[in-house]
């Protein structure tokens, strides 16, 4: 009876393993690659586009692109601006010199003095009084050690090449200096189809198939069943090696032509947990980590507050 009992048991513990393993497998950040120049094209003209004009209804031009108007309040509702703020003032970095990637319509840029923005889209510009510069975040035009500190908020997500992204804030940064990275953190792959947002009617059959699925994609406990696990193998990995790690995200098919909702532009889907393995690998700090094993796992979708530990 008792091991009959405890027969079950294992079956049902073995068939849950697996179904954890399937599901890690399956969500597991493969991606290390670059978009091919078509599609990096495709967005460096979106960007353009989207800063440079008012929409169609704005005959008197006071009404932004939607794009701009959603990502301001955005900002607005979560409180970008003043938890800047505060990393500034935390940080002393009132009369440092700051860089902020992906400056876009220039809400930061009077949270200190010396600032600088950069975007990919030159238009932009126009909504700027401080110092803008249009480039890549793959390719910063700066010196190496030439800020006190960098952010970038809600940017690297629709980035070519992410890593890239992290080297050069790391590579313009002085020693000592602070990086406040936000990036939207694991962007779900359902967003560039506005599956969360558009009517059953409007779908095809496998669009149906993809919208009645978010019910349990969408759930907490199904995104922590696998993140977990994939954290702590991600974690488990680098403690072996104690190499510098290479990041790892999912490669997202952004939609360009219907901004359905937030991050439907987006490239890659990264993890926060990720992203920390990546700097600390790299003898940097994350101030606002938790310290123990248990903890890191958990570690939420918040912005990361990264000391660089370099060779002066």
């Amino acid at each position: 009876m008792v091991l009959d009992l405890l027969r079950k048991m294992l079956n049902i513990v073995a068939v849950f393993a697996a179904l954890i393993g399937f599901l890690v497998v399956l969500h597991f950040p493969w991606s290390t690659g670059r978009m091919t120049i078509s599609e990096t094209t495709a967005a460096s003209g979106f960007y353009e586009e989207i800063y440079a004009k008012q929409t169609a209804e704005d005959t008197a031009g006071n009404t932004e692109h939607v794009y701009v108007e959603a990502g301001r309040a955005a900002g607005d509702a979560v409180g970008i601006t003043e938890s800047v703020r505060e990393f500034v003032l935390e940080h002393d970095l009132e009369t440092g010199r700051v860089l902020e990637v992906g400056a876009g319509s220039g809400q930061l840029q009077d949270v200190v003095e010396d600032y600088t923005g950069l975007d990919i889209a030159a238009s932009a510009a126009r909504y700027f009084h401080k110092p803008f510069v249009q480039g890549s975040a793959t390719d910063l035009p700066f010196e190496a050690n030439e800020f006190d500190s960098a952010w970038t908020v809600w940017t690297l997500e629709h980035v070519d090449d992410p890593e890239k992204g992290f080297s050069e804030l790391r590579r313009v940064t002085k020693p000592g200096g602070l990086i406040y990275l936000f990036p939207a953190w694991n962007c779900p792959p359902w967003l560039a189809g506005g599956y969360a947002v558009r009517p059953y009617g409007d779908l095809d059959l496998l669009g149906k198939v993809t919208k009645a699925s978010l019910v349990v994609r969408k759930n907490p406990w199904f995104r922590v069943s696998h993140l977990i696990p994939t954290r702590a193998l991600w974690y488990w990995f680098w403690s072996l090696t104690h190499e510098p790690t290479t990041l790892r995200y999912h490669q997202l098919e952004p939609t360009y032509e219907q901004y359905w909702t937030a991050d439907t532009d987006a490239t890659v889907s990264m993890d926060s947990h990720e992203a920390m393995i990546w700097f600390q690998s790299r003898g940097d700090e994350c101030l606002n980590c938790p310290e123990e094993f248990g903890d890191q796992l958990l570690l939420g979708f918040q912005p990361l507050i990264i000391r660089v530990n370099k060779a002066e």
